[in-house]
């Protein structure tokens, strides 16, 4: 049994490194738990777990990512990109990448290869990026929650801190509408991070939500997400985001809501 479900301290927090976004979770993920990270294609779902993965091996935690469609050198020039230390050596021993063709195993032998990876680096922090890989290695959605449920358990046993990304279809909507398949997912992992485009005058803009914390209480306001040369940065208040949805819900006051998106921007740039 896991330390974390027989210890009556509070578990111990494992933060993105992002920091509104750590303060939204109550100062990050409690150790063991699985979270899913839901959004359409481009709204930051790789790049977040990446970020998680690289603030655990900046501090010694070993962390490995396992994926189906990028490769390790793809995903080291995201990082870089994205204002991250790859060069750093501290980085480099603490942080492993794992890429597999969706079509090349059957499902149980993935889930084979992450656990043994998982002990052999003595991993703290695992990012799976793409639900949707194992759906193609899976003879049918019963066998794929069958098998993600055993998956999940074992990583809970361990005391694994899992992030798994699950891709929504819907590139623009201001409501959440999960499908089934992953509704039954969803009732596995003990945290939900929520992140979607909104299209106002003629621009896309990120938000991002905590819509699930089983553990602990969080802050469930939505705030405007960003993607940087700097890094990932999380508006410190409601209030972009506030103006961004009621932009949509109110065109007609596109001129005022404008000048205040932008003095909200400006305002929070002058301030990071």
């Amino acid at each position: 049994m896991p330390a974390t479900l027989t210890s009556a301290k509070p578990p111990e927090r494992l933060a993105f490194g992002v920091s509104r976004l750590d303060e939204m979770l109550n100062n990050g993920i409690p150790v063991g738990n699985s979270t899913i990270v839901l959004g359409a294609p481009g709204t930051g779902k790789t790049l977040l777990g990446l970020h998680f993965l690289y603030a655990g091996a900046k501090q010694g935690e070993p962390g490995l990512y396992f994926g189906f469609y990028e490769s390790e050198a793809q995903l080291k020039q995201r990082m870089t990109q994205m204002g991250l230390d790859m060069e750093d050596a501290v980085v480099k021993e603490n942080l492993t990448f794992m890429t597999q063709p969706p079509t090349e195993d059957i499902i149980d032998v993935l889930g084979e290869q992450i656990l043994a990876m998982v002990r052999e680096k003595k991993v703290r922090r695992l990012f799976i990026d793409g639900v949707v890989g194992f759906e193609n290695t899976s003879a049918s959605p019963e066998r794929l929650l069958l098998f993600l449920t055993a998956l999940f358990t074992a990583l809970r046993n361990l005391d694994i801190t899992t992030i798994w990304s699950i891709e929504l279809a819907d590139l623009l909507s201001p409501t959440l509408v999960i499908p089934e398949r992953i509704s039954k997912i969803a009732i596995l992992v003990e945290n939900i991070v929520f992140l979607r485009y909104v299209e106002l005058y003629s621009q896309l803009y990120r938000l991002i939500s905590i819509i699930k914390m089983r553990q602990s209480g969080y802050d469930p306001s939505i705030r405007e997400f960003r993607i940087t040369d700097q890094g990932l940065d999380v508006a410190a208040t409601f209030d972009s985001a506030e103006a961004i949805l009621t932009g949509v819900a109110q065109p007609q006051e596109a001129k005022s809501q404008r000048q205040f998106i932008h003095d909200t921007s400006s305002s929070q740039e002058k301030h990071q």
